[in-house]
């Protein structure tokens, strides 16, 4: 299966889960009412850390691991046993310190369901790892997206069983049962892929060199693309209890949580896009040649993502009233769920940034963001929901948000071109436009359609055409933006050279004179590049983590990523099995893949009798 046929189906598997995600809760909500949704929602961010480690970060992070390392014994023992390590901690401090856990949430009754919640922690190791081995290899990928489609369908399946079929005495006992029903879309999930059988047949038999960063690329892929639910967890510690502090009743304050709540599902559903965009984009900037072209994928990157966050959020900020009643029955919390849709431009951008910061080696200043954000939502979550309620909770996340969004542009600023500037010039102005319409024609709409507007069949036809003319207006505001945005660097195409003060023809000129200088003299080449280029190692990224990790020697001495290449050099390649020498013979740019092997001669080859454990 190709790359591309690889990204379009997990996308819609992606979208299929945030579908179900958000789709179920309305129906619990209908039925159970906002408290009932508060008892509920209080505990599902450890859910969906469970969902977001486990279906994402930690596949994502075995499946590079074990390509680097040639699924060796060593690697996949390395893993397993960080996955139990952390599987078996979480369960602990779930399963005993849950009292505790719901103690500090304000609400002890919360407790039996905390302690449900660890068994998945306890069930992830053995799903996880085979997930991993499904997305290492292009042809097995899918299935690894069919199995947590698997564990979604059947965890909707099983909630809408225990909301139709089972009357529990109250709200707690109904969110209990809830999540003991989850095991079962988990323990499908595992039948699933033990049948399908993951190939991880050892291609290498070298022992680890030396510990590689499994838990510290863990962390940095899920704070950047879990800062959703970092924030709903903080909620859930901080919101309730701000709200008693305040004066507010109890059941009062649970129903105004729950109210809170139903602003979670909406964004993470408005925000399915962000995986398949990053899935797309770092693999191309694997390949870029050089800084215009990096310019050039992240200007396309950023480009796709706010196309569709901002128009998204401005369209869900207008028509929240409409959705909300046709959703949860009611337009209650209306004023706080405008506020929180501003999350979607701002979670787009930060898991956009976050993964190509890391592809820059800026991975302390993700750290740095994300500290800063996560603080200040600590630091103003209370007083903001003590002062102004649910909406002040509301406003300590977008502040936040925004927080981590601009430290992450600023670390990549140097990346914003003129070109990329004016684009996002185009959206904002489309969008713009988008909202000025969408205030002005409904109005003059509503007398033609004759509904009732305090139905909820009403507010769904309200809520249809809206969404219609949004996207028309904006559609066509934003062809026309960007027309215009083309003839103006057309009229002036020096503007997005940075220091442009030389005519572009002389700066080309003066730059191929350089390079005809450089080429007759002896052409070198990085080695994490020339191992790619002559397709000893498939992907860069790969060739520089294992160049880096001693495994490769230029001229009988261990080399790194960044060591020049000539023509005569010998390299020294420790395979699993065996040992391979080659001599360059040639160092080209680039080459197809059948002339790649023209770019050394083989000098020896040497097979290993006993395998190095």
């Amino acid at each position: 299966m190709s790359f591309k046929k690889n990204t379009v189906g997990l996308t819609l598997l992606a979208l299929l889960g945030k579908v179900l995600s958000m789709a179920y809760k309305i129906p619990y909500q209908n039925m159970i009412g906002d408290i009932g949704l508060y008892v509920f929602q209080q505990i599902y961010p450890i859910f969906a850390i469970y969902m977001l480690l486990h279906s994402f970060v930690f596949p994502a992070v075995i499946a590079n691991f074990l390509n680097e390392e040639r699924y060796s014994p060593g690697a996949k023992a390395y893993i397993k046993k960080r996955l139990w390590i952390f599987g078996l901690a979480a369960f602990a401090m779930l399963f005993l310190g849950n009292y505790a856990i719901a103690l500090f949430m304000g609400d002890v009754r919360l407790a039996p369901i905390i302690r449900v919640t660890s068994f998945f922690f306890l069930l992830g190791p053995s799903v996880t790892y085979m997930r991993g081995v499904f997305q290492s290899r292009p042809e097995t990928m899918k299935y690894f997206g069919y199995s947590v489609a698997i564990e979604h369908v059947f965890r909707v399946a099983a909630l809408l069983g225990v909301l139709f079929f089972i009357k529990p005495a109250d709200d707690y006992q109904m969110a209990y049962y809830a999540y003991l029903s989850f095991l079962l879309g988990t323990v499908t999930s595992y039948i699933y892929l033990s049948l399908a059988r993951p190939n991880d047949e050892s291609q290498s038999f070298l022992s680890l060199k030396k510990k590689p960063p499994f838990i510290r690329r863990s962390m940095y892929l899920f704070i950047s693309a879990g800062i959703l639910i970092i924030f709903a967890l903080t909620d859930s510690f901080l919101v309730f209890n701000a709200l008693l502090q305040s004066g507010v009743e109890p059941t009062r304050a649970m129903q105004l949580k729950g109210i809170f709540e139903r602003g979670f599902p909406i964004v993470q559903a408005s925000t399915f896009f962000v995986t398949a965009i990053v899935t797309a984009t770092l693999p191309q900037l694997d390949t870029a040649e050089n800084e215009r072209q990096r310019k050039t994928i992240f200007g396309s990157a950023i480009f796709f993502t706010l196309a569709l966050a901002i128009p998204a959020s401005v369209g869900l900020f207008v028509t929240m009233g409409s959705l909300n009643s046709v959703m949860f029955m009611n337009d209650l919390g209306s004023t706080t769920l405008r506020i929180l849709t501003m999350q979607v431009v701002l979670y787009g951008t930060i898991v956009l940034t976050s993964a190509i910061m890391q592809k820059e080696e800026k991975e302390s200043l993700i750290l740095t963001s994300v500290l800063v954000g996560i603080f200040s939502k600590l630091v103003l979550t209370t007083t903001l929901t003590y002062t102004f309620g649910i909406s002040g909770a509301a406003i300590s996340s977008v502040i936040s948000l925004g927080i981590i969004c601009l430290i992450n542009i600023w670390a990549l600023r140097q990346m914003f071109t003129v070109k990329i500037v004016l684009s996002i010039f185009s959206i904002l102005m489309s969008s713009g436009m988008m909202l000025i319409g969408l205030y002005f024609l409904t109005p003059q709409i509503m007398p033609f359609l004759n509904i009732d507007l305090d139905a909820r069949v009403g507010n769904l036809v309200i809520l249809i055409v809206q969404v219609v003319i949004g996207i028309v207006i904006y559609a066509i505001s934003l062809s026309i933006f960007i027309l215009i945005s083309k003839l103006l660097m057309s009229s002036n195409p020096t503007q997005d050279e940075p220091n442009s003060s030389e005519p572009a023809e002389p700066k080309r000129r003066k730059k191929d004179s350089r390079r005809a200088v450089a080429n007759r003299g002896e052409k070198k080449m990085r080695l994490d590049k020339y191992l790619k280029v002559s397709r000893l190692v498939k992907r860069r990224q790969v060739a520089k983590e294992v160049s880096d990790a001693g495994k490769i020697e230029v001229n009988d001495k261990i080399a790194k990523s960044s060591t020049p290449i000539k023509i005569g050099d010998v390299l020294t390649l420790h395979y699993a099995s065996r040992t391979f020498i080659v001599r360059v013979t040639s160092v080209v740019d680039s080459t197809k893949k059948q002339d790649a092997a023209m770019m050394y001669e083989i000098v020896s080859e040497h097979r290993k009798e006993k395998p190095e454990l």
